[in-house]
């Protein structure tokens, strides 16, 4: 079968099983939310189950009132959708100025000024940082560097915005270069991004960003940001994992309401197909009255010409795809060519029964013997197939060249019908096989007999 064959009875193939499919088109909506129980690339769910295997304990707060019961510990705040309430803000607050929780704020809007202004000095204009030297192709994208403690730490911060530091409350962290400007200021200047404070029991670390803590930053294999957001975390905590961790979730939007629907995959494909022969048929209803337009003719006689076109059309769209082969004249004469007189040889034709009746390789076979059992006949004396036994010269006859005979010497008893079968596990190998050490086996008989000729001429000169 010809690959244009093969081809259209595919498409035939799967056009049918298309249309008797029960699968469908699964299309699924999902929220998003910075939210640690959500579960889209904007969620921070695995920033959440990275902590716990750093050996935390944390207490997801749902409300206020859980928030009003904490004791001391660790608050985590990350990319809220909604602004504290004062009363959250206030207690909030309080509890740090006390030194009993420590606090890590991602807040890349100015959501949450009210409490960082009235806490820590600093706001957040919302503005997002542009750095052109960044090496991303969104210069919004960059990456941070600084020393935090002991270490040296890098991350990739996704579209951030910064920190004005109203107040000597906080210290700067991490500064963009001084190249870098934002969306509503393009005067260049460092911005700050990531700033800390601390006081006697408590710590506090602000970052511009909530990216570097979102599932689709955090795994991201670029560079290692889930030991950056780690580090960040760590440095807040002092690596201390006896400290309850206080994990944010009720200032975002509520999970948005997972919603799926199917599209079965054969019916749609048949509305398709019915509609498309359906505007077919319409355009081939008006084609006999366009003909009659031009031709004025009958309706018959129109639509009788109109059938004609349509079916002359599918016939030669069938033809074009399935014909096998060209249509030519199959009764011509053969070409006066040298070949016709090779078909009447003698050794041509015996050969060609041999392929017919065995195969070529078994039939290329014979004929090697019958032309090294003609060789060792005129020079030697013998048949081939008596060589391993009469030949008494070693030279000639070696362990090789007998080995060598009684395999050719089976294969014509094979040809010849003596044999019922002969062991060959590959063909064509076999036969290269036995063309190169019929080669030796030559070279060695031509040696010999150039050794007959020159002790004859020798004994000639000598008389």
């Amino acid at each position: 079968m010809k690959t244009r064959n093969f081809i259209a009875l595919m498409v035939i193939i799967a056009l049918i099983a298309v249309m008797y499919s029960p699968s469908s088109v699964r299309i699924t909506s999902e929220g998003f939310s910075t939210s640690p129980t959500s579960s889209g690339g904007s969620s921070t769910s695995l920033f959440l189950s990275y902590i716990k295997k750093e050996g935390y304990k944390v207490v997801l707060l749902n409300n206020s009132l859980q928030l009003s019961q904490i004791q001391g510990g660790i608050y985590l705040l990350i990319g809220p959708d909604f602004a504290l309430s004062s009363q959250d803000a206030s207690f909030i607050q309080g509890m740090y100025d006390a030194g009993k929780i420590s606090l890590l704020i991602a807040e890349g809007n100015s959501t949450n000024n009210s409490f960082l202004r009235s806490t820590f000095g600093a706001i957040v204009p919302g503005s997002a940082v542009i750095v052109p030297s960044s090496p991303f192709v969104d210069k919004r994208v960059y990456v941070a560097s600084f020393q935090l403690g002991q270490k040296v730490v890098s991350g990739i911060i996704d579209i951030s915005s910064y920190l004005v530091l109203e107040r000597q409350v906080m210290h700067a962290l991490f500064v963009t270069p001084v190249s870098s400007f934002d969306t509503s200021d393009d005067r260049p200047y460092p911005r700050i991004v990531i700033a800390t404070s601390q006081n006697t029991n408590s710590k506090a670390l602000i970052i511009a960003d909530s990216g570097p803590f979102t599932n689709s930053i955090i795994n991201t294999t670029i560079m290692d940001e889930k030991g950056f957001a780690l580090s960040l975390f760590e440095w807040v905590t002092g690596g201390d994992t006896s400290k309850t961790v206080y994990y944010d979730n009720y200032h975002y939007i509520s999970k948005a309401p997972q919603f799926s629907f199917g599209l079965p995959v054969g019916p749609v494909f048949d509305y398709a197909l019915s509609v498309a022969i359906s505007n077919l048929n319409s355009y081939y209803q008006q084609f006999p009255l366009t003909i009659q337009g031009f031709t004025h003719l009958s309706l018959f006689d129109s639509s009788l010409i109109a059938g004609t076109v349509v079916l002359i059309s599918a016939y030669a769209l069938v033809r074009r795809v399935l014909q096998k082969e060209k249509i030519e004249k199959d009764d011509m004469e053969p070409p006066q060519i040298e070949a016709n007189v090779v078909s009447f040889s003698r050794v041509r034709l015996d050969f060609e029964e041999l392929v017919k009746k065995k195969s070529f390789y078994a039939a290329t076979a014979e004929r090697l013997y019958q032309l090294l059992d003609e060789v060792s006949q005129k020079y030697l004396g013998l048949k081939l197939d008596e060589i391993p036994t009469k030949l008494n010269d070693k030279s000639i006859a070696d362990e090789k060249i007998v080995r060598f005979v009684r395999d050719l010497v089976k294969i014509h008893e094979y040809v010849t019908g003596r044999r019922r079968y002969v062991l060959v596990f590959r063909w064509k190998r076999k036969i290269e096989l036995l063309n190169a050490e019929a080669e030796i086996f030559l070279e060695k008989v031509g040696a010999k007999a150039t050794t007959i000729y020159i002790k004859k001429r020798g004994a000639i000169s000598e008389e």
